[in-house]
């Protein structure tokens, strides 16, 4: 069996079931884009840019169950880790997440504005 660059991978294989993980190149790429959303402050958290720079790398948010992601961030101040999939990994309803990383989304209220910081682990 070839040496691959991540173990999870190595082991799943012996199984014949490959993990999905996302190259390091694509996760700059995201990461960026979040950089630029993150840099300002907002009115209200602004999920769906962040959720827009994801699907331009056809990347989806997922709920626990491996679903689209649906729902509500609230208060002045949280963190959510939200796992993420390719577009492309689909079956029936649901999609299989990457095992290599995930969205963090960290926010805090200062007066009337947002500070968020964004990234993939």
């Amino acid at each position: 069996m070839k040496r691959l660059i991540c173990k999870c991978i190595e082991v799943k294989q012996e199984y014949g079931e490959k993990q999905p993980v996302i190259d390091a190149k694509t996760r700059r790429k995201i990461n960026q884009k979040l950089y630029e959303i993150s840099k300002a402050f907002h009115a209200q958290i602004p999920i769906q840019k962040i959720f827009n720079a994801l699907e331009e790398y056809e990347v989806v948010p997922l709920q626990e169950d491996n679903t689209i992601w649906s729902g509500m961030l609230l208060g002045e101040s949280g963190r959510a880790t939200i796992n993420i999939a390719s577009k492309y990994s689909k079956t029936d309803s649901t999609y299989r997440p990457y095992t290599n990383t995930m969205l963090i989304l960290l926010w805090h209220k200062t007066d009337s504005r947002y500070e968020i910081t964004a990234y993939l682990s």
